[in-house]
């Protein structure tokens, strides 16, 4: 009998060799197992620092809306299932035994990468928990990042920094044209890069891309009377006083960026 032990190591095993970014082998695979991020309703979020705590806050906001939402990041702190979550729980184990039984030998046959097959299995949990809204972060890039099949309601670039040079470049304005891949046409793009110039390049990238609107989180200066305390982060920003349970400066920034984001969520 296969355990959730056998599935990670299955799993894990395909973490060996060169990263292998592009969409070929997770499309591939998606439609075999019957495109189910073409059902979701997803948010898709890119960017150096920032993404996973603006995912948290997107997060937060939808589920205190009373939306059902499932959130997929990575990489995970102790457990796997931390990667998969529906309203702030884990999917179970018995559910990622069951796919990984059942999907083996086509991701063998595919070669899909550990994170192809991880996303592939984030838009089956979601699809089968029939969540409103999932909210999708990158893992790498943005570009040729497996999670860049999905048409999102809004996508969300937060900053520019030098990472994974050996697959993105190694200028701001090579990372940034990969991780700005993720905009879409016709789809709002909102970006929350505080250097001007590298936001400029971004807000190019989208309008290039037919994203529309694009906004950018700091055009009227972004978060103002930025105070940490114990207790959190507190901040101003559109003309509202905001408090978030976290600590640090920063998260003022990933707040700004949260914000834009549901603010530029269109009418549904």
């Amino acid at each position: 009998m296969t355990t959730y032990g056998d599935s990670l190591d299955f799993l894990y095993a395909r973490t060996t060799g060169a990263w292998k970014l592009g969409l070929e082998r997770v499309s591939a695979f998606l439609d075999l197992i019957g495109n189910p991020h073409r059902e979701l309703v997803t948010l898709h979020v890119a960017g150096t620092n920032g993404k996973g705590s603006v995912c948290a806050g997107l997060e937060a906001v939808l589920r205190a809306e009373g939306l059902k939402v499932g959130k997929y990041t990575s990489p995970h702190l102790v457990d796997f299932r931390e990667r998969f979550l529906v309203n702030g729980a884990p999917v179970p184990a018995d559910q990622i035994v069951e796919f990984v039984a059942r999907w083996t030998p086509d991701v063998e046959r595919l070669g899909a990468t550990f994170f192809e097959a991880t996303t592939a299995m984030a838009f089956e949990f979601f699809r089968q928990a029939a969540v409103d809204v999932a909210v999708i972060e990158t893992g790498l890039g943005g570009r040729l990042d497996a999670t860049n099949v999905i048409t999102p309601l809004v996508a969300g670039v937060t900053n520019i920094g030098i990472d994974h040079v050996e697959y993105l470049g190694d200028t701001k304005e090579l990372i940034a044209a990969e991780k700005a891949g993720i905009f879409k046409r016709g789809v709002p793009a909102v970006i929350g890069e505080v250097d001007a110039e590298v936001a400029a390049l971004l807000r190019q990238l989208a309008l290039a891309a037919g994203s529309g609107p694009v906004t950018l989180a700091y055009a009227s200066g972004g978060p103002t009377d930025v105070r940490v305390t114990q207790a959190g982060t507190r901040f101003s920003y559109a003309g509202h006083a905001w408090e978030l349970p976290l600590i640090g400066a920063h998260q003022a920034a990933n707040g700004a960026m949260t914000l834009a984001m549901l603010n530029a969520l269109p009418d549904r």
